[in-house]
């Protein structure tokens, strides 16, 4: 059978176009950054713990094993972050009688990210992981025509607890998708094929994509988080902060300090409303080491062990004077 030449050239045209989008140049990486500092502002680095990815998509924990990497790793090169080590969340969880897989719940997330020092804990859910190919048309002896598509999806959740209140303060979901195409076209004159084999790099052009995401979202929302710090002890006009050089603490930097109260749980449904907090008074770094400082207070007294920290926001810049 002899096909008619303006539909071969058809064809062609169409098949190349697919080619060429499956063959196409994934999109470079976003560059992740914190907003510019404010006038007089110092950034200090918000310390957070990583728990393991959940996997409800089915797929196994070794993806979801490797995509709690990915995310570290990238929340890691953002320095915006202090990210605590796995060796030291599974200590603490074992101190407190907990395994990895115990750290799924706000309550168990604030307890566990207190302990260590952390401001946040991140949780996030592996929920889908699609990996479809499918075929169109076909090709015999006579010629055809037939398109292959390979679609991938991979699907995050995250919310992220703030140990202080332990409230999720933030929830979001991202999803990555890539899909590639493969086919052949044939006639009396004519084979052109691309063979669409099993693509491990598509898989991985997805996973990036919804962890790229997922980063951006907790880069914005956990740049607008108040940072948070805690005392550690005072020792007559001393007062030992958990927080260092290693975060960015220098000397001069003033933080509130806050009394903690009571945890509030709602009686009917058992959850962790918050807790209530009194202002002790204001205390200024004299000292820094790599990770604790010594503060002198300027305001207040009665600190204790487990106080809250608080930037004090930068003076605003005073207003011009008028004639």
């Amino acid at each position: 059978m002899r096909r008619n030449p303006l539909v071969t050239c058809l064809l062609i045209t169409v098949l190349l176009a697919l080619l060429a989008a499956g063959c196409a140049r994934p999109p470079e990486p976003r560059v992740l950054s914190r907003r510019p500092a404010r006038p007089g502002e110092l950034y200090l680095l918000r310390r957070i713990v990583v728990a393991p990815v959940r996997d409800e998509s089915g797929v196994g924990s070794g993806v979801s094993d490797a995509l709690g990497e990915i995310l570290t790793t990238y929340l890691v090169n953002t320095r915006m972050f202090r990210v605590f080590e796995r060796a030291q969340l599974e200590q603490v969880l074992a101190e407190q009688s907990l395994g990895l897989d115990g750290l799924t719940t706000p309550e168990t997330a604030a307890r566990v990210g207190s302990l260590v020092g952390a401001q946040a804990v991140v949780l996030a859910t592996l929920t889908t992981f699609g990996d479809q190919q499918r075929s169109f048309g076909g090709v015999n002896e006579d010629g055809g025509f037939r398109l292959d598509v390979h679609d991938v999806e991979v699907g995050l959740d995250l919310r992220i607890v703030d140990t202080v209140s332990g409230r999720i303060v933030f929830a979001h979901n991202a999803v990555g998708q890539q899909r590639a195409f493969g086919g052949a076209l044939a006639s009396e004159d004519l084979v052109l094929t691309r063979e669409l084999r099993d693509d491990d790099s598509l898989i991985g052009k997805a996973a990036r994509e919804a962890v790229e995401a997922v980063i951006e979202a907790i880069v914005v929302k956990l740049d607008d988080l108040p940072w948070t710090g805690a005392v550690v002890k005072a020792d007559g006009d001393k007062v030992y902060l958990n927080a260092g050089e290693e975060v960015g603490v220098e000397p001069g930097l003033r933080f509130e300090v806050f009394a903690v109260g009571e945890e509030l749980i709602d009686p009917n449904t058992g959850l962790t409303l918050g807790r209530d907090e009194n202002r002790r008074g204001t205390v200024e770094v004299v000292e820094v080491h790599g990770r604790y400082s010594i503060g002198r207070a300027v305001s207040g007294t009665g600190f204790q062990t487990g106080d809250i920290l608080r930037e004090t926001p930068p003076e605003e810049d005073a207003p011009p004077p008028t004639s």
